[in-house]
C-alpha cells in the first residue's frame, strides 16, 4: 500500500503470500520507473556511516582513559582529559562511600537489634533461675 505521504506500507490479507506482494512491488517499480528501496537504503547507509564513526570515537575515548593514544593529544586536550576523569572519580568515589555508609548503618542497626534480643533473653534466663520459693527472713524468730 502506498500512503498519500507516498511511503509503502506492506499488508497482507490471508489470501496473499508474500511472493505475491513482491511481484506487486516489482510491477510497480516497473510502471512507475522508480526504485522504491534505494532512499530507505541511502538512509540506512548513512544512519550505519554515523553509527560506525560514533563507535571509533567511543573506542578512542575508551583507549584515551585507559591510558593509551595519548601521543596525538594536545595539552589543552590533555587537561580536558584529565578534568574528566577527576570528576568521574569524585562521583564514583561518592557513590562508593554512600554505598559503604549505608551497609555499616545497616549493620549497626542489626548489632543493636541482636544486642537487645541478647539482654531480653538474659533476663528471662534470670527470670528462670530464681527460686520461686526463695528463703524468707522473718527477722530471726
Amino acid at each position: 500500500m502506498v500512503s498519500c505521504t507516498d511511503k509503502v506500507h506492506e499488508y497482507i490479507s490471508p489470501s496473499i503470500t508474500r511472493p505475491r506482494t513482491k511481484r506487486i512491488f516489482d510491477q510497480y517499480q516497473q510502471t512507475k520507473g522508480i526504485d522504491l528501496w534505494s532512499c530507505h537504503y541511502e538512509i540506512m547507509k548513512e544512519n550505519l556511516e554515523k553509527l560506525k564513526e560514533m563507535n571509533i570515537k567511543i573506542r578512542r575515548e575508551i583507549r584515551q582513559r585507559m591510558g593509551q593514544c595519548l601521543n596525538d593529544l594536545s595539552f589543552q586536550d590533555l587537561q580536558s582529559l584529565e578534568s574528566d576523569m577527576e570528576s568521574a572519580w569524585r562521583v564514583i568515589h561518592d557513590r562508593a562511600n554512600r554505598v559503604l555508609t549505608n551497609q555499616i548503618e545497616t549493620s549497626k542497626k542489626k548489632v543493636r537489634n541482636v544486642e537487645q534480643i541478647n539482654r531480653k533473653l538474659k533476663m528471662e534466663v534470670g527470670a528462670m533461675d530464681e527460686d520461686p520459693y526463695g528463703l524468707v527472713d522473718n527477722g530471726g524468730d
